[in-house]
């Protein structure tokens, strides 16, 4: 994990708020600036200087967790930058403290070796009908 430094970390916050809803229509998906364009003006209202003056900033310098391949002409979220938001915020959130996302996790996976063990003796229960037919 980079950890960042508080100015970094505002800058991250304020690019997030500032093409929040960018980051709602790439969502896990790459798209090309031309698409995304499209989708600004046509989806979300956005005038057509708008949209250009995002695509611009997301293909240079002002990325925030986005990263912009030339070579395809596609613009995605960056994992390694994603992973690196979501440790500092849960570092300054002190996420693991409030307990209410490890416990849903430790639920499911206390539900997933349930279905796992029930897996196997079903398992075993049609194997041993199969041997003796």
């Amino acid at each position: 994990m980079r950890k960042y430094e508080d100015k970094e970390f505002i800058h991250i916050l304020r690019h997030v708020a500032t093409y929040h809803e960018i980051y709602k229509a790439v969502g896990i998906d790459r798209v090309s600036p031309e698409a995304l364009k499209k989708t600004l003006i046509y989806d979300l209202n956005k005038p057509e200087s708008t949209a250009r003056a995002y695509i611009r900033a997301l293909k240079g310098e002002d990325q925030g967790l986005f990263s912009y391949d030339a070579g395809r002409d596609v613009i995605f979220l960056n994992k390694e930058s994603v992973y690196d938001f979501f440790l500092n915020a849960n570092h300054l959130l002190c996420w693991s403290k409030f307990g209410f996302r490890n416990e849903y996790v430790k639920k499911l996976e206390s539900g997933y070796k349930d279905l796992q063990n029930e897996n196997y003796k079903m398992r075993m229960y049609i194997n041993e009908h199969i041997k003796n037919s």
